[in-house]
Parts: structure tokens; C-alpha cells; sequence
């Protein structure tokens, strides 16, 4: 696929590599990333991004709420200063992604 990077470790977790755009383009290829990680925990690195536009922020969302319902955890680890904005601006945060801990 692209270059992000993707894998799963022994305890059931994966770690997502987001893309520096997360803009229409990149919204199938997200989508794909975390489907095929339902199931596990997933940890989102947010260290690259630099843009976060509305589409990708509906499938974070729409991941958030698989992962509730299947009592996994969804994380944003590292954020970029311009992901965080970029989901303010959107009348979004961090904490309207993440899950925190599974129960």
C-alpha cells in the first residue's frame, strides 16, 4: 500500500502511522487501516500529521465507536500541534477520538 505502516504486536494491539494529510484522499486508505484492526486495540501515532480534514475526522469517529462497542481501546499517541488544532477547528479533540483504555 502507501507508506504508512501498520502492525500488530503479540498483545493484540496495532499502531497506525497517520499520514501527514489526512484529507479526502487519504480517507479510504484510513478507512481500510482501521478496519482491518477492528478487534484489537489500536494506538494512532499523530506525529506527522499536519492537516486534518472533515472526512478522515468522520471515520476516526466511526472508529471510536466500533472500538467502544467491541470494548477496545482507540489512542492518540504523539499528536502534532496542527492535529490538534485542526480538530478544534473542527469542533472536535482529542478526547472525542480516543477511548482511552479498554475496560
Amino acid at each position: 500500500m502507501g507508506s504508512e505502516k501498520s502492525s500488530a504486536t503479540s498483545d493484540a494491539s496495532s499502531r497506525i502511522e497517520l499520514p501527514a494529510r489526512l484529507d479526502t484522499s487519504a480517507a479510504a486508505h484510513l478507512h481500510e487501516q482501521l478496519s482491518a484492526q477492528m478487534g484489537n486495540d489500536i494506538s494512532l501515532d499523530g506525529t506527522a500529521v499536519e492537516q486534518v480534514g472533515g472526512r478522515c475526522l468522520d471515520i476516526l469517529l466511526a472508529a471510536r465507536a466500533a472500538c467502544l462497542s467491541q470494548g477496545k481501546a482507540l489512542r492518540v499517541e504523539f499528536p502534532s500541534g496542527a492535529m490538534v488544532n485542526d480538530l478544534a477547528i473542527l469542533g472536535s479533540s482529542l478526547e472525542s477520538i480516543a477511548t482511552g483504555d479498554a475496560p
